[in-house]
């Protein structure tokens, strides 16, 4: 049976077979005519296409991306039909992969400026009361200075994986957004911060 893939509708599900995952795919049935007429449309200009299926879990997080090969058997138009497909799990492009690496890149750069920040304030307090340390100053701009700037970017990637949404209101990121920019502002621009920091080395 020649079952119809639409992309908002398309469903992904493992299917068993010997020796490696696969995902089988299917849709609702087109008629006849339609069928006939496309039969002998492969993707005429590319070796395959993306397909975004659901394949598990709840909203964004159950969404995956396959690589479908134009030679793959049951594919059919560029209007993509699946019958009976079964995807290699090689083809798994991943689920939102580009979006997972770039919190945990952001999240390695929380780390090392609260690390930074924590290491600042230990050499602070282990200075004498009320003594001039000029390699604490130092480590006090820096710290600023790497801070305030890597908040922005991490600020930046949030609105970056939330696309077009990142810009509007309703969303707690658009706001951190705009209030992170004026912390390379207060208390010394991230110039003053440099310039501080590259007289005391």
């Amino acid at each position: 049976m020649l079952r119809r893939q639409s992309a908002s509708a398309s469903t992904a599900r493992p299917a068993a077979t010997s020796g490696a995952t696969t995902y089988a795919g299917t849709s609702p049935t087109p008629s006849p005519a339609s069928t006939a007429s496309r039969s002998n449309l492969k993707f005429p200009n590319a070796g395959g296409c993306t397909l975004m299926a659901r394949t598990g879990g709840a909203y964004a997080r159950g969404i995956s991306a396959f690589f479908v090969p134009a030679a793959l058997p049951g594919t059919t138009t560029c209007d993509v039909y699946l019958d009976n497909v079964r995807m290699p799990a090689a083809n798994l492009i991943g689920e939102f992969q580009l979006g997972q690496a770039m919190l945990a890149d952001r999240q390695a750069a929380l780390l090392a400026g609260w690390s930074l920040a924590q290491a600042t304030a230990l050499a602070y307090d282990a200075r004498p009361p009320g003594a001039s340390d000029s390699g604490v100053s130092m480590q006090a701009s820096c710290t600023k200075l790497f801070t305030t700037e890597m908040v922005g970017r991490v600020a930046d990637r949030g609105v970056q994986i939330h696309g077009g949404a990142g810009d509007m209101n309703e969303y707690k990121v658009e706001r951190f957004y705009r209030h992170v920019r004026l912390l390379r502002l207060y208390a010394g621009t991230s110039q003053i911060s440099s310039s501080s920091s590259s007289a005391n080395i």
